[in-house]
């Protein structure tokens, strides 16, 4: 592995770690559907869905 490949593989683990705590802000506003959610941060409507399903109530 080269660290160029090493050094896009963080990024990409951290854009991705990004989507999913921006994800968890917008569902605990509560002011978007999660169908809004899931095109705003280009995440799955199911992958949404689970993280919703995990957080407090």
């Amino acid at each position: 592995m080269t660290l160029q490949m090493s050094y896009q593989e963080k990024y990409e683990e951290g854009m991705e770690h990004e989507k999913l705590e921006t994800a968890k802000r917008l569902i605990r506003l509560g002011k978007f559907s999660l169908e809004d959610i899931a095109a705003g941060t280009a995440l799955s409507l199911e992958k949404i869905k689970e993280i919703a399903d995990m957080q407090p109530v």
